[in-house]
């Protein structure tokens, strides 16, 4: 195990489950006995919330978005400000003044659930408005920290938020941004902690894909004529079963696209899951965790490292410097933005 050796039974514990472990599933794919590691991972991680010996970090992160989510008007008006912001600025760019960023409107067929941040609002945004979308933004971040310390209570809370939402504005479906650990939740934990759910759970990976196939946006691919390589992020694809629409999107999106060995459901874990690359004391395992994943890089001559989770990105980045590949990392939805033919 990679890491500082613990002292006692609990810290042994809490270094296993949160760590020396991303709950990838990778251990799982290959077991003989298949032993569903995380399933175990996850009842240590409950039990030491339960004890109190969870990371300060990512229960503060899992109660701030609570606490967002009781008393949304305490940002709301400030939030609401940087969209119109946003939508000026925009609208200049593309000299496009139909241009919108839609907040939680009725009636629309697609709620559009982002993380905090300009980085995956402004690229999905340009996209729904290429394809025509009708579509709205929630006013709530995809991200669940409960879900990652291991509270489901936590995040039960932080995604009911959301699903009321959806509900309430009567979308018919929810596209879920960038993120692996958002998208499994709401793919596959929704229905078992709410019932039935009114609307569909699709990644946006799944929906620039459908867009692209029914020609509702055009691309091309010579906007982006660097090496790109595609990261599987583990939630996503070996835990959420979405494996070829990011990889047709790119190939319609950039003219040089190599995969990385192996890949799919056998790709290797970026070592920056399960909450790991949000605490700043677990730097060290996290990074000695993705040498592999810096090699697998390094070995595809790429230029660019494209995946559909923030926390993958983080990851790479970060080994991106420490092992010097010399890489840019982004999204998916980036190239696509660069490749539309308005």
């Amino acid at each position: 195990m990679f890491g500082r050796e613990p002292e006692n039974l609990l810290d042994s514990l809490a270094y296993a489950v949160y760590e020396s472990c991303t709950n990838c599933r990778r251990c799982t794919l290959f077991c003989p006995l298949s032993i569903d590691i995380s399933a175990v991972n996850n009842a240590g991680r409950s039990e030491l919330v339960r004890l109190g010996k969870a990371p300060p970090m990512l229960l503060d992160l899992a109660d701030m978005q609570i606490d967002r989510r009781l008393h949304p008007e305490d940002y709301l008006e400030g939030f609401k400000q940087q969209i119109v912001s946003l939508e000026a600025s925009t609208r200049k760019e593309l000299a496009d003044p139909g241009f919108r960023i839609p907040l939680e409107e009725m009636g629309k067929k697609v709620l559009y659930v982002p993380l905090s941040g300009i980085h995956t609002i402004l690229p999905a945004a340009k996209i729904f408005h290429a394809a025509n979308e009708s579509w709205s933004m929630s006013i709530f971040d995809a991200n669940n920290y409960g879900y990652l310390v291991g509270d489901m209570e936590r995040g039960q809370a932080i995604a009911k938020a959301v699903v009321e939402e959806a509900k309430a504005v009567g979308a018919e479906k929810i596209v879920i941004t960038e993120c692996g650990h958002a998208y499994r939740v709401f793919k596959h934990l929704a229905e078992p902690w709410f019932g039935k759910l009114p609307f569909e759970v699709e990644s946006m990976a799944v929906t620039m894909a459908g867009y692209i196939r029914d020609g509702r946006i055009q691309l091309d691919r010579t906007k982006n004529p660097e090496r790109f390589t595609y990261h599987d992020p583990c939630q996503l694809a070996r835990n959420g079963g979405v494996f070829e629409e990011p990889r047709y999107v790119l190939k319609n999106a950039v003219a040089d696209f190599i995969e990385m060995t192996p890949n799919r459901e056998k790709n290797w874990c970026c070592g920056g899951g399960g909450g790991i690359v949000a605490v700043p004391e677990f730097d060290s395992t996290r990074r000695k965790a993705g040498g592999m994943k810096a090699k697998q890089i390094a070995d595809t001559g790429a230029k660019v490292v494209s995946t559909m989770c923030d926390n993958c990105k983080i990851q790479i980045s970060d080994l991106n410097q420490v092992a010097n590949l010399g890489v840019r990392v982004e999204g998916v939805m980036e190239p696509v933005t660069r490749a539309l033919v308005r």
